[in-house]
């Protein structure tokens, strides 16, 4: 009897050695897991870079709309013509020392003085000009070049037109009181804008008539044709 009973309480011992063996190796994994780092939970780790990411560029953002110049506003900006340019035909110069020249001669009339008598205004003139004449002299030594002796100054003839006016009689005046009388006498032709403002003058002397030209007529022309007159003369220098 008690060797039966001796057997049976080595069973269990064996069966509690058993079970404390089990117990130790739980304990163990215990204290194993304990001692290890702590996991790391990465869930949300692909979503939190990409915030991190778009925070940044929002800061920085912000950061250069800080730094840049203010943007303009043109809400309210008429671009209008008038506010676009508003000055004179011709601009301003640009740098100092340059100026432009407003005095030129498009659309000009010429009214024309004859010592006291108004010729009225001319739509045309030519003939304003002169020419130095020249004798040539070859040098007897040296045959490379001549010489050019200058004689005297030629001046070509006057030739004003205009559509006819009631200013023809003073031309007709002018021209018989020469026939009568035939003085030379001074003239001035003054060079001026459509808005009577003078350009130029050009004053001679030793003023001659030399012919006057009136319109023709033809009524079997069957269209409009600009009645003009001509007036030419000669004269011996400008002044």
């Amino acid at each position: 009897m008690s060797d039966a009973g001796d057997g049976a309480s080595f069973t269990n011992a064996g069966d509690g050695e058993e079970e404390s063996a089990g117990e130790a190796l739980d304990q163990g994994d215990a204290q194993y897991h304990s001692e290890a780092a702590p996991s790391q939970d990465f869930s949300n780790a692909g979503q939190e870079p990409e915030q991190s990411a778009g925070a940044a560029l929002e800061e920085g953002d912000a950061q250069y709309g800080a730094d840049a110049a203010p943007a303009a506003d043109f809400s309210n900006a008429a671009f209008t013509p008038q506010s676009v340019f508003t000055g004179p035909l011709i601009p301003t110069p640009l740098q100092a020392g340059l100026r432009y020249n407003t005095e030129v001669g498009i659309s000009v009339f010429f009214k024309v003085m004859i010592d006291t008598i108004d010729l009225g205004a001319w739509a045309k003139c030519s003939g304003l000009g002169m020419n130095l004449a020249y004798d040539s002299r070859h040098e007897a030594g040296m045959t490379f070049f001549e010489h050019h002796l200058p004689k005297h100054l030629e001046y070509s003839k006057i030739t004003l037109e205009r559509p006819l006016t009631s200013d023809c009689q003073a031309v007709m005046s002018w021209i018989t009181a020469y026939h009568m009388l035939p003085v030379p006498t001074s003239a001035q032709i003054t060079c001026i804008d459509q808005k009577g403002n003078t350009i130029t003058t050009w004053e001679m002397i030793g003023v001659s008539p030399e012919s006057w030209r009136g319109p023709t007529f033809d009524a079997a022309a069957g269209t409009a044709v600009l009645a003009t007159e001509q007036l030419s003369f000669f004269h011996q220098g400008f002044l």
